[in-house]
């Protein structure tokens, strides 16, 4: 190892070491991810670190720099406008504007107009500032997306295929803010599938998808398919077109982990799963628990 590596390995590593708390596997993983910082003078991590630390906790300092490492060799000045500007457009209190730097520090390469744009994007669709900060807080990377090339379109794919409202538009992106970038041909065949095997019009959809978008999240092939499948065999073709049109969440839940457990439980209890409404599978367990205990007692299948 030469002097000139010896002396960085010294200086800037041992530094960012030290000074952030990081552990010998964090500095590995910094150096693997970004060769480039054997390049940065102490003095150059050092003035990063400081104009962080003067806004952000160790702790999340110690986030940024190892998922984004890049950023040590970022200009500090134009670092601090976008850490001043985007707090601002984002109207985060101090501690969720932590949150949300500790989980995408890679933000601060983005332009400040891009993200003002985006932002603005949102807010003109109708979604309140509290919605607007929750999907950031939860999903930072939709900020990382261009409005004109994904976003937008992808709005009004939603839009046209389901004919929404301009009024659904928030509860369809605040209940699952991912559809916004998700490819629309993985999309396209989740609906697809979904109007043939159930059966549904435009409406039906409209309706299925606005209570619960989350399904579209799901796999085609490892989660609907399979699910769907069980279900019909369990509850018959007519429950499972009307249970899955008012609830929609049992397509979400676990089919190994909590559908077909719940499903063997109840026959076993000597009920017929058809006769049972399908909300009862998604219930927390200590409610499915009290359901079970009541079912017992009266006989019935109301909870």
């Amino acid at each position: 190892m030469s002097n000139v590596v010896e002396d960085v390995l010294r200086g800037t590593l041992s530094y960012l070491r030290f000074t952030l708390s990081l552990s010998s596997k964090d500095v590995r993983d910094i150096v693997k991810s970004n060769p480039s910082v054997l390049k940065y003078s102490r003095l150059q991590c050092e003035k990063f670190v400081t104009l962080m630390l003067g806004f952000f906790s160790k702790d999340v300092v110690r986030e940024v720099v190892i998922k984004c490492p890049k950023l040590l060799g970022y200009n500090t000045g134009l670092l601090e406008e976008k850490i001043k500007v985007f707090r601002e457009i984002t109207g985060f209190g101090e501690e969720d504007y932590e949150v949300f730097v500790g989980r995408n520090p890679k933000i601060f390469k983005y332009g400040v107009e891009n993200f003002r744009g985006t932002v603005e994007y949102f807010k003109g669709l109708g979604i309140g500032e509290e919605g607007l900060e929750r999907i950031l807080l939860n999903y930072p990377r939709i900020l990382t997306y261009s409005v004109t090339s994904k976003l937008r379109p992808n709005i009004s794919y939603f839009t046209d295929r389901l004919d929404l409202k301009p009024r659904d538009v928030p509860v369809l992106l605040k209940g699952f803010p991912p559809l916004a970038w998700l490819r629309k041909e993985d999309l396209e065949r989740k609906l697809e599938f979904l109007e043939t095997e159930l059966g549904y019009d435009k409406e039906d959809m409209r309706g299925m998808i606005l209570r619960m978008p989350q399904v579209l999240g799901l796999s085609l092939e490892r989660n609907l398919k399979p699910s769907l499948e069980y279900l019909r065999e369990e509850i018959g073709e007519a429950s499972l077109r009307e249970s899955c049109k008012e609830f929609p969440s049992v397509l979400v839940y676990s089919l190994e982990g909590r559908v077909r457990p719940r499903v063997e439980e109840l026959k076993r209890r000597g009920f017929e799963p058809r006769f049972v409404q399908v909300y009862v599978l998604g219930l927390g367990e200590e409610r499915w628990k009290k359901w079970l205990e009541k079912q017992g007692e009266t006989w019935t299948i109301n909870e």
